[in-house]
């Protein structure tokens, strides 16, 4: 029997970190997280604030697994509409040469 808690897998007796289990482990489903989009970034970038604000506002009122599926959720959701609104659209602008149009800019 094992659960994961905070990125941590935890057995009767071992503590492994989850993220080293997964990466050996064939399950269709992460293996194919990647091709809807890199949301990683934005987990790490919202997790904290959804994370204080849930328990903020629902201190006495979830329990662990309870809370555990609503801030997963809120942001994975929160995650994936910062890529695609705001990290995909800025990806796109990462190979366009603009030294050209400020070239006259600071000539010295």
């Amino acid at each position: 029997m094992f659960f994961v808690i905070s990125g941590f897998l935890i057995t009767k007796s071992w503590v492994y970190e989850s993220n080293v289990i997964k990466a050996y482990v064939k399950i269709p489903v992460i293996n194919n997280w990647g091709k809807y989009g890199d949301f990683s970034y934005g987990i790490y970038i919202w997790f904290f604030l959804v994370q204080q604000t849930i328990v903020f506002f629902f201190k006495d009122k979830l329990d662990f697994v309870s809370y555990n599926i609503v801030v997963f959720f809120i942001t994975l959701f929160i995650a994936v509409c910062s890529y695609h609104l705001v990290e995909k659209p800025m990806l796109k602008l990462k190979n366009i040469d603009i030294s050209s149009k400020f070239k006259n800019l600071f000539k010295i």
